[in-house]
């Protein structure tokens, strides 16, 4: 199907259509069925037919729907990864460092970008709409309610330096309270009495957490001029 382009100029029309089981059938002269059973793994179908089938799939570019396999089996082997600050080339590593032992396991990967330090909980059923098996999110879910949903459906989620748990969420976290208060000490060890702390936005865990210990240290040495700035990773 064409339709016009300027004076006297055609292009394809820009709908698109997959080619489906029925249209391999017809080319084939096979029934549908015969289409489905060639495209399931063990089951039951004569060479002949095989052959037939495979030919007419390679002309029409055909390749069966994984959506009515998701539905019946409850398993579509997707991966939700979401994450914020792409720009940073660490955030960047990490996400290609997970996409790649995901892959490995067998399952494919659906890619989430969220503005960084923002929380995934609005994108929770956006996410679930496509049935993924299982989401590692580098940003932390905030309410009780998006965590809940992911239980109520059965669907892990893995939190990068979030607080939520339950039986279907888990976080991985630094002890950046900790790593906060080394550096403190380390810098006074060092000699240091005018000290200052450059922190990204107010509420990020992380940047939260190492402020706290940061000054814990320090003040747990008596008293010393500290100075804060603030900045967006960009």
């Amino acid at each position: 199907m064409t339709d016009k382009k300027g004076k006297g100029g055609t292009r394809p029309s820009q709908q698109r259509r997959y080619s489906s089981s029925v249209d391999v059938a017809r080319l084939a002269g096979v029934s549908q069925s015969a289409v489905s059973r060639t495209f399931t793994e063990g089951a039951s179908v004569s060479e002949e037919t095989r052959a037939k089938v495979l030919e007419a799939a390679a002309q029409l570019g055909y390749g069966p729907s994984l959506i009515p396999k998701i539905m019946l089996t409850n398993q579509s082997f997707l991966i939700a990864v979401v994450s914020g600050g792409m720009y940073n080339p660490f955030y960047a590593s990490v996400v290609e460092g997970i996409c790649r032992r995901i892959r490995q396991t067998g399952s494919n990967v659906v890619l989430f970008t969220v503005e960084h330090d923002d929380p995934i909980d609005a994108m929770i059923p956006d996410i679930l709409g496509f049935r993924v098996d299982g989401i590692i999110s580098a940003l932390t879910v905030v309410s009780p309610a998006a965590a809940e949903r992911c239980a109520k459906v059965r669907v892990p989620l893995v939190l990068c330096n979030g607080r939520t748990d339950n039986d279907w969420v888990a976080s991985v976290c630094s002890d950046n309270v900790s790593g906060g208060r080394k550096i403190a000490n380390l810098f006074i060890e060092k000699g240091a009495r005018n000290l200052a702390v450059i922190t990204g936005n107010k509420g990020n865990m992380a940047s939260d957490d190492r402020l706290a210990g940061f000054l814990s240290g320090v003040f747990s040495k008596g008293q010393f001029e500290i100075g804060r700035a603030s900045c967006r990773e960009r």
